[in-house]
């Protein structure tokens, strides 16, 4: 990881495979980038994070937003899947967000002081 940059780091933030997210916020961390671990959805990369899209027929489908046009939305599903979803379909579709936790709320400041040591001194 030490050889990304920010932004490269910043998109791996929603990367599917957790310990990949992980690894990003860490190198984060250790860069002096405590934001990473405090409010990871603070700053997303565009075409990452998760977004819910909520159709006319009431329900709603999840998934990181793909290409959008006018016509509509490709949403990159868990799976890997995308899913087309036609613009008059659409009610409401939510601003992306982290599936990282903030570690400012599972952890106390001595916690996170702690953490932040460590990675420091990791090569």
């Amino acid at each position: 990881m030490a050889h990304k940059s920010q932004d490269q780091l910043r998109e791996l933030l929603a990367h599917p495979d957790q310990r990949i997210r992980l690894k990003a916020q860490f190198e984060m961390v250790k860069r002096e980038d405590t934001n990473a671990l405090v409010d990871p959805g603070a700053d997303i990369a565009e075409g990452y994070g998760v977004s819910t899209i909520t159709l006319k027929s009431g329900s709603s489908i999840s998934g990181q937003l793909g290409k959008e046009t006018k016509k509509g939305i490709d949403l990159i599903l868990a799976d890997g899947s995308t899913q087309k979803i036609a613009a008059e379909d659409v009610a409401s579709k939510t601003d992306p967000i982290s599936s990282m936790p903030p570690m400012g709320y599972l952890l106390t400041k001595r916690e996170l002081r702690d953490m932040v040591a460590y990675l420091a001194s990791l090569e």
